[in-house]
C-alpha cells in the first residue's frame, strides 16, 4: 500500500494488528503499530487491545502494563474487553493477586463486570482448587461489594 503512496487507515492496521498477533507475529504487530506515528494513524482501543491481549496470552505482563499505561495517558479509556485481557492473561499464568487488581481497577474506573469476567474469575478459581469451603480465599468472589453489587 505504502509504495503506491497509499496511506493505510485505522482499520486496516487494526486488521493487520490483529491477524499478526492470531498468528503469534506480536514483534510484526508492535512494529506495525510504531509504523501508524509515521503514516500519521492513531492507533486506538481496537489495537491496544490486540496487542496487549496477545502479549498478555504469551506471559509478557510488562509490555502490556505498558501499553496500557500508554494508552490511558494518550486519553483512551481501557474497555471492558481490555481488562478481561489483563485479567484472563495473568490468571493463565498463575498471577492471581495481579489480575484481582485489574479487576479492581475496573470497577474503580467504573467499568462493570459481565458473563465473561465472571467466567474467567470463576473458571480460575476452580483450576486453582477453590472451592465452596475449601479456601479462605473463596470469600472473596462470593462476598466482595465489588462484585455483588
Amino acid at each position: 500500500m505504502t509504495q503506491t503512496s497509499i496511506q493505510p487507515d485505522v482499520v486496516t492496521c487494526n486488521t493487520l494488528i490483529d491477524g499478526l498477533c492470531r498468528t503469534g507475529e506480536v514483534r510484526s504487530a508492535l512494529q506495525l503499530r510504531n509504523m501508524m506515528r509515521k503514516w500519521n494513524c492513531r492507533s486506538n482501543v481496537v489495537s491496544y487491545f490486540a496487542l496487549i491481549d496477545a502479549l498478555c496470552k504469551g506471559g509478557r505482563f510488562n509490555e502490556a502494563k505498558r501499553l496500557l499505561e500508554e494508552m490511558v495517558s494518550r486519553g483512551i479509556s481501557a474497555n471492558l474487553t481490555t481488562y478481561n485481557s489483563m485479567n484472563h492473561g495473568h490468571y493463565l499464568h498463575g498471577q492471581r493477586e495481579e489480575a484481582r487488581k485489574y479487576f479492581d481497577e475496573m470497577m474503580d474506573r467504573g467499568t462493570s463486570p459481565d458473563t465473561i469476567t465472571f467466567s474467567i474469575l470463576i473458571n480460575s478459581h476452580c483450576k486453582d482448587g477453590i472451592r465452596a469451603g475449601k479456601r479462605a480465599g473463596r470469600g472473596w468472589l462470593v462476598t466482595n461489594p465489588r462484585v455483588t453489587g
